[in-house]
């Protein structure tokens, strides 16, 4: 009955402009677009190496998601593949982002990668010796670092 008071002094002054009831938080508006303002500088899109890793099985899982999983080289749980950070790759791994774990790669992690799993073709150990023919890199933790900041693709 008697509990509206007529209009309220704060709308008239909403309506003409960006301000705010008294009391309100003020949240800064998100940028629009890709998101490329919000990345840090060295981080350029492709630049960044990621180390995707399967954590779970196939069992109940569609086919366009099992598809995905071994166009990405993860056949098998637990199973590591080193990737560049491209739109391409980016999309199949949020598409499987419930199935894998993923990060960036730092250069300790990858020469250890390197030098405990590392396979040249026909299944052949990747060893000191072999690093040196190749020629670019002295040692494990050269190419490690190379992989780390994207310079070599390593697939």
């Amino acid at each position: 009955m008697g509990l509206h008071q007529g209009p309220d002094p704060y709308d008239r002054q909403l309506c003409q402009g960006s301000l705010q009831r008294p009391g309100e938080d003020i949240h800064p508006p998100r940028p629009r677009g890709s998101g490329d303002r919000l990345r840090h500088p060295r981080r350029e899109r492709g630049s960044v190496t990621l180390a995707v890793v399967r954590v779970r099985g196939i069992i109940n899982v569609k086919n366009d998601i099992r598809d995905t999983l071994t166009m990405l080289g993860l056949g098998r749980v637990n199973h590591c593949v080193l990737i560049d950070e491209t739109p391409q790759y980016m999309g199949m791994v949020r598409k499987v982002r419930d199935y894998v774990t993923y990060g960036p790669i730092d250069a300790e992690t990858a020469a250890l990668l390197l030098k405990e799993r590392g396979r040249l073709e026909g299944r052949k150990p990747l060893d000191e010796s072999i690093i040196k023919e190749m020629g670019e890199f002295k040692s494990f933790d050269d190419m490690g670092k190379a992989i780390a900041e994207g310079q070599l693709n390593w697939s």
